[in-house]
C-alpha cells in the first residue's frame, strides 16, 4: 500500500492482502465481544465513521482491536485528507469505500452516472465535426431543391400557356406593358397574362386577375422559390413574382406587328419550340412589368447585334436561373462567362429604384449568345 503523493486517494496495489485484511477484520467484529458498558462498532460506523470518538473492542484483560484503529481524518466538500500515512489494509478499505460514497453521490437518481467535463467536450467534439461535415452538403441540397421548386412552377405556367394557346385557336397570350417614368412606371396590361408590376405588387391581386390564372389558381407557381427580395426594397413585404416572359412572345398584339413578335404557336420555327424560351426567371433588381426584354437581332451575323443585357436573368440557383420553353420543357440555365456574374453582383444601391437595366457585355458572350439563341431573328418570315 502506498499513499500517492500527498493526494486523498491511495493505490491498493495487493488486492489480495487487502482482502485477507478485510476477512480478519469482518471476523474479529463478529467473535470479540465487547465488555460491558462498550458497544460494538458496525462497519458501516467503522467505515464512515460514528460521529464519536472511537471506542476499542475489549476481549478478556485488554482491547484487542487496536490494529483496527484508522487514523483520524477530516471530511471536506470535494476530498477528504488524512493526518498519517495510510499502511494497513483496513485504512485502504476506508479510503476506498469514502471515495465510493462520494462517487455514488454523483449518480442520477436512476444509478447512472454522469458525465465528467472531458467526455461532454468530447462529445461537444464529434457533433461540431459532424456539423461542418453535414452543412454543406445540406447547403447544396437546399439549393437543388429549390432549383427543383422553380422549375416545377414555371414548367407549371408553361402549361397553363399551352392550355390558353389550345382554347384560343393557337394564339399567344399577350405580353403587352405600359411605359413611363421610372421602375414603377413600367406595368403588365390589363390584357396581358399576367397584371400589374412585380417591384410595386403588395400582394397576388394582379396575378389573379391574369389570363393564365384560370388554368392554375395558385399564385406560388409565378414566383421563385429561392427569391426572398421585397417590394420596392423596403425588407417588409415579399414580392408575389419573379417570373417574366419573353419579350418576342406577343408583346405587340395584332395583326399588323406579326413580323416584330411570334403572335401564334405555329410561327415558332426558328429556333424551334424547344429551343425557344417563353419563361424566364428574372433578376430580383431588373424585374418590373411581365416581359422579359432581349435586344432585337436584325441579322444573323452577331457582329451586327447589340451585345447588351436590357434586362438581366436570376443567379439564384448556384448561378442559374429557371427556363421553360414553348414545347412545356423546362430547365436551369447555368451561366459561365464572368461578366454575367459581376452584372448579378453589382451594387445597385446608388442607382434610382436600385434599377438593373441595360448592362454592357463583350461580343461573343456564351450566356448572352445563348439568350439571343432562343429568340427570333427579325423580321419574323
Amino acid at each position: 500500500m502506498e499513499q500517492a503523493g500527498n493526494g486523498p486517494w491511495v493505490l491498493c496495489r495487493q488486492r489480495g492482502a487487502v482482502r485477507a485484511a478485510e476477512r480478519r477484520f469482518a471476523g474479529a467484529l463478529s467473535t470479540r465481544k465487547p465488555a460491558p458498558g462498550w458497544g460494538r462498532l458496525s462497519i458501516r460506523e467503522h467505515v464512515f465513521g460514528s460521529g464519536a470518538p472511537l471506542r476499542r473492542f475489549r476481549s478478556g484483560n485488554g482491547p484487542v482491536a487496536d490494529r483496527f484503529r484508522p487514523p483520524p481524518y477530516t471530511v471536506s466538500r470535494n476530498r477528504f485528507e488524512t493526518s498519517s500515512r495510510l499502511t494497513r489494509p483496513h485504512q485502504c478499505r476506508r479510503v476506498a469505500a469514502l471515495h465510493l460514497h462520494e462517487k455514488k453521490a454523483l449518480r442520477g437518481n436512476d444509478g447512472s452516472e454522469g458525465f465528467t467535463l472531458i467526455e461532454l467536450l468530447v462529445v461537444v467534439a464529434i457533433i461540431a465535426i459532424l456539423a461542418a461535415m453535414l452543412l454543406p452538403a445540406l447547403s447544396k441540397a437546399k439549393v437543388r431543391a429549390q432549383a427543383t421548386g422553380c422549375m416545377s412552377n414555371y414548367r407549371q405556367l408553361q402549361f397553363c400557356w399551352l392550355m390558353y394557346l389550345q382554347d384560343f385557336n393557337d394564339s399567344l397570350p399577350a405580353n403587352a406593358s405600359t411605359s413611363g417614368a421610372g421602375r414603377a412606371g413600367y406595368s403588365a396590361t390589363s390584357t396581358s397574362w399576367v397584371q400589374g408590376n412585380a417591384w410595386t405588387d403588395l400582394d397576388t391581386v394582379n396575378i389573379r386577375r391574369s389570363l393564365l390564372f384560370t388554368y392554375n389558381k395558385s399564385s406560388g407557381i409565378y414566383r421563385c422559390p429561392a427569391d426572398n427580395s421585397t417590394v420596392r426594397d423596403l425588407g417588409t413585404a415579399r414580392r408575389v413574382r419573379s417570373v417574366s416572359m419573353n419579350i418576342y412572345m406577343n408583346y405587340l398584339p395584332g395583326t399588323a406587328n406579326s413580323k416584330d413578335c411570334w403572335q401564334k404557336l405555329s410561327q415558332i420555327v426558328s429556333p424551334p419550340p424547344s429551343k425557344a424560351f417563353v419563361f424566364i426567371d428574372e433578376h430580383h433588381n431588373s424585374i418590373e412589368n411581365g416581359l422579359f426584354y432581349v435586344a432585337k437581332r436584325t441579322s444573323p451575323s452577331p457582329t451586327a447585334w447589340t451585345w447588351y443585357w436590357i434586362d438581366s436573368p436570376s443567379m439564384r440557383h448556384s448561378g442559374g436561373c429557371g427556363v421553360s420553353f414553348a414545347d412545356g420543357h423546362s430547365e436551369v440555365w447555368k451561366f459561365k462567362e464572368p461578366k454575367t456574374y459581376e452584372i448579378g453582383a453589382k451594387d445597385v444601391s446608388g442607382l434610382p429604384d436600385h434599377w438593373l437595366q441595360n448592362q454592357y457585355t463583350v461580343q461573343g458572350d456564351r450566356d448572352l449568345s445563348r439568350v439571343f439563341d432562343a429568340t427570333p431573328i427579325l423580321p419574323i418570315r
